[in-house]
C-alpha cells in the first residue's frame, strides 16, 4: 500500500498540521515501518559496536539490504546510514 502512495523504502515523514514524525520504511525481509528513532538506535547498535554484537564472532558476515558487512575488531559493522538494516540475513559459514 505504502509504494502505491507514492512512499519509497527508506526514510519519509508525515505531517498533519503542525505535528511531523519521520519513518524509515523497509521492504526486505521484514516489510515493516518504524520511526526514525527506532531505526537510529538499531543503526547505533551495529556501527558503535554496543553489547547486542559480542555474542558474534570477528569477521561474521551479515547481509543488510543485500549488501554483506563483516563484523570488524572493534564488533562494529560499516554500514552507510540510511541502508535496510531491518532487510537482514545472516550468513552460516
Amino acid at each position: 500500500m505504502l509504494n502505491d502512495s507514492g512512499i519509497t523504502e527508506g526514510f519519509y515523514s508525515v505531517q498533519i498540521g503542525k505535528c511531523k514524525q519521520e519513518y524509515f520504511y523497509s521492504n526486505g525481509t521484514s516489510g515493516r515501518v518504524v520511526k526514525k528513532r527506532e531505526y537510529d538506535a538499531l543503526y547505533d547498535s551495529l556501527v558503535h559496536g554496543y553489547s547486542s554484537l559480542c555474542n558474534y564472532e570477528i569477521g561474521k558476515v551479515i547481509e543488510f539490504g543485500g549488501k554483506e558487512y563483516v563484523l570488524n575488531e572493534q564488533r562494529r559493522f560499516d554500514i552507510p546510514y540510511g541502508e535496510d538494516i531491518f532487510d537482514v540475513k545472516y550468513t552460516v559459514y
